[in-house]
């Protein structure tokens, strides 16, 4: 086996186990018949609705010592113990709380 044919052959070795761990988490990670997916809109969050009658997935974050607030899908960084949460944007408004603007998606 030349040294060009060693390299190839541990290549295809390689990549073949990437491959198959790949495809090992993805195998993991499919939901399960019984996971639901529940889509959110910002206008459910600004009007205070929920289709699934849950209000506590509908929880609007910020921190007690900051003047941002944080849509459910947004990520922030602030201790458990300083949160405050909402559950509509316009409470979170009234409480003199402004969007974060770090959060990717609009909330209208």
């Amino acid at each position: 086996m030349s040294h060009k044919q060693k390299i190839l052959f541990i290549i295809v070795i390689v990549t073949s186990l990437g491959i198959a761990f790949l495809l090992g988490r993805i195998s993991k990670s499919e939901a399960s018949p019984h996971t639901t997916i529940k889509i959110i809109s910002s206008e459910d969050l600004r009007e205070n609705k929920d289709s699934t009658s849950n209000k506590e997935e509908l929880k609007i974050r910020a921190s007690s010592r900051g003047t941002k607030y944080y849509l459910p899908w947004c990520k922030s960084t602030f201790n458990e113990e300083n949160t405050v949460f909402f559950t509509s944007i316009e409470e979170a408004e009234k409480a003199g709380y402004e969007k974060a603007s770090d959060c990717l998606l609009d909330s209208n």
